[in-house]
């Protein structure tokens, strides 16, 4: 599974984000968390309850041309 109030992107190097940015999700925090030279990787806090919620707001950031990848906050195990 996965948490439904993170999710992660990567963009191009030296852009600067507030929630304001991301309307279309619903967006309430963002944190930068790898700063790169040619790439950044920022971490979304969004206002979501469900699985459905997230997947849209995920599919929302992967039609935004400044988006090169978007990551769920994927829940893992070691056994």
């Amino acid at each position: 599974g996965f948490g439904f109030t993170y999710i992660m992107i990567q963009t191009a190097a030296g852009l600067e984000y507030e929630p304001a940015d991301f309307p279309e999700i619903d967006c309430l925090r963002v944190g930068k968390l790898l700063d790169g030279d040619v790439t950044e990787w920022w971490v979304l806090t969004i206002d979501s309850e469900s699985e459905e919620d997230t997947l849209a707001a995920a599919e929302a950031l992967k039609a935004r041309a400044d988006v090169k990848i978007v990551n769920l906050n994927y829940i893992v195990t070691i056994d």
